[in-house]
């Protein structure tokens, strides 16, 4: 049974999950070895904004990897705007590459501070996931990297709200997250990941309310989710690495890295996948001809054309091609992928509909559709309704007005007959 977890830190900080069966013990003759258990690590980020602090203005240390520590500022004017009984809040995966760290992905801490995210950031055994056709070591040995995710998902999310639980810094501050203002739920999970990143996030889709693969993805119908999952699927038009036509085994056809290509026959266009994942997973409308109907957007200066299947889906499906972009690889994922903030936008509008919002981008704002009952960054936390709970409407907060002056209006009144009958009974 996976321990529940009590998130105590705000920022970023190391986390270990025990496993079964993990081939990741070498011996003093350089032998591998096989563990009962052992012990895998990920990255947990929550944004500050979840924090208490007790004074004014504040810098403090959060522990992060071998005794590294970065500093956050932290400023109370700009803390929780209002309080609600754990506020439901999307926990996000951000899975990096073959051959990377989670460093790669690390970009989406300031991502998840901008929505409201928390964010986990796992860590593959040696630079890998295990993701069926892809990648490495991980693949090689048959790494239960559908576990892991799903453990990290069991550790942290609950039915209850996290015990508070403080933590003093270097200077004497406690800081802590508040267990009245952060609540996580298993179903309101996504993940977006980065070549095996991408495979392992569409791999273990049904774990996930929503994906977002990049250059790289699951190819055959049976390795989809058995039930409507949103995506939002992204490729480089000249990536090599990952092909966006398919990583087929004929001899006569180009191959991709990595050994994708070695083992079965994938030969599937990402158009192809959005068209069945549209079909097959997400039950979207389709024409006469069994044929998806779909929208499409071009940004001309990026040279980006998005598609969307229309109609009427069970789960929204969309790609974006990006022309003349390879793997988004160089400089860096970071600075070559441009639509960071994009999948992120489409995980929080999710969230929010899904709670009966409407998600407004540009302020980046779930607004609640039944605002009387409903409330939090994501419409998904019963409102209490003590007079000095501050998420009223401004029609309601006049509503207030009008019958608090009607009640001390009714009160001067008794007052009033009171003192005339005490004075005209004296007189008599």
């Amino acid at each position: 049974m996976i321990e529940r977890k009590k998130i105590s830190a705000c920022g970023k900080t190391r986390q270990f999950l025990e496993v079964p069966d993990c081939v990741t013990n070498v011996d003093s003759f350089g032998k591998e070895t096989t563990a009962s258990t052992c012990k895998r690590s990920f990255y947990l980020y929550v944004p500050t904004f979840f924090c208490k602090v007790k004074d004014e203005h504040s810098t403090y240390d959060t522990e992060v990897d071998e005794g590294l520590t970065r500093k956050l500022e932290i400023d109370s004017n700009t803390s929780i705007p209002f309080k609600v009984n754990g506020d439901l809040v999307p926990l996000v995966f951000s899975m990096h590459c073959y051959q990377c760290t989670y460093k790669q992905m690390e970009h989406w801490t300031s991502i998840a501070d901008d929505y409201k995210f928390v964010l986990v950031l796992p860590e593959g055994i040696q630079n890998s996931w295990n993701a069926r056709y892809c990648c490495g070591y991980a693949l090689e040995n048959g790494i239960d990297d559908y576990s892991f995710l799903s453990g990290i998902i069991d550790m942290l999310t609950d039915k209850n709200t996290y015990k508070e639980e403080t933590r003093v810094n270097n200077e004497g501050v406690n800081d802590y997250i508040d267990s009245s203002l952060l609540k996580l739920s298993r179903d309101n999970v996504y993940g977006v990941g980065w070549s095996n990143g991408g495979y392992m996030v569409t791999y273990a889709a049904d774990l996930f309310q929503a994906v977002a693969p990049i250059s790289g993805h699951q190819y055959e119908l049976t390795d989809f989710p058995k039930t409507p999952t949103s995506i939002f699927m992204h490729h480089g038009s000249r990536d090599t690495f990952v092909r966006p036509n398919g990583c087929c085994i004929h001899s006569t056809t180009l191959k991709c890295c990595c050994g994708i290509s070695n083992t079965i026959d994938q030969c599937s266009s990402i158009s192809d996948v959005f068209e069945e994942w549209a079909k097959y997973v997400n039950q979207c409308q389709t024409d006469e001809n069994g044929k998806v109907l779909i929208s499409k957007e071009k940004d001309e200066i990026k040279g980006i054309e998005c598609y969307a299947a229309t109609g009427s889906c069970l789960a929204e499906t969309k790609y974006c091609m990006h022309a003349n972009e390879s793997h988004f690889n160089y400089p860096s994922f970071k600075e070559a992928f441009p639509m960071s903030k994009n999948i992120a936008d489409f995980f929080a509008s999710d969230a929010c509909l899904n709670n009966n919002g409407i998600w407004n981008s540009t302020e980046k704002k779930c607004n609640c559709n039944d605002e009387i009952h409903m409330g939090g960054l994501y419409c998904a936390t019963p409102l209490n309704h003590k007079f000095t709970d501050t998420s009223f409407t401004s029609e309601q907060g006049e509503a207030a007005l009008v019958e608090i002056g009607s009640a001390w209006i009714s009160a001067v009144g008794i007052l009033v007959l009171f003192v005339l009958f005490k004075f005209f009974r004296t007189k008599i």
